[in-house]
């Protein structure tokens, strides 16, 4: 027979802890799952810096391209605004031809016409140069002939550097 004098706590045997276990397998699981998503967060990070550095020399690369363009739309902007004006231009080029082309049809080669000015009423200033008087007159008893002009009147004729200079006021027929 034996005897056992210990006490019962330190005699009895002690049976295997299922949820010391249970929790220790845990915290492993859960430590294990944070350092895979640190590692996870580091190789993103470092995979986006390297997708940023490859945009800042891809925008570095394009700047150029994009100066470029900018300085060709300028440039279209500018064409387009040009193109009105001629645009404007040659519409009323078509209200002016007939009447320049009956002022150069009834000008003698002599005549040299240096400024035609027109008023929005309709009156029209010329001034011409020729080396005769003969010329000079004969020009605006033309222009008083002419079917795109009335009240042909010269402001004066006046002989400068061996030239007769005329200053002819007019009002256009039709406006």
């Amino acid at each position: 027979m034996q005897v056992n004098l210990k006490p019962a706590e330190y005699t009895r045997r002690k049976q295997f802890y299922w949820p010391r276990l249970l929790k220790a397998v845990i915290a492993c699981i859960y430590l294990l799952a944070l350092i895979f998503a640190v590692i996870t967060l580091r190789l993103d990070e470092q995979q986006l810096i390297t997708e940023q550095l490859m945009l800042r020399n891809e925008i570095e690369r394009l700047n150029p391209a994009v100066t470029e363009v900018r300085m060709l739309q300028e440039k279209t902007k500018a064409y387009t605004e040009k193109q009105k004006v001629i645009d404007l231009l040659n519409a009323e080029m078509l209200i002016w031809s007939d009447y320049i082309t009956e002022l150069h049809n009834g000008t003698e080669e002599d005549v040299i016409i240096e400024e035609f000015l027109s008023d929005i009423g309709g009156g029209i200033n010329i001034r011409a140069r020729t080396k005769s008087l003969k010329v000079a007159t004969a020009f605006v008893f033309r222009m008083r002939e002419m079917v795109s002009f009335q009240n042909v009147d010269y402001e004066i004729i006046v002989l400068n550097n061996n030239e007769f200079e005329t200053r002819i006021r007019a009002t256009l027929a039709g406006r």
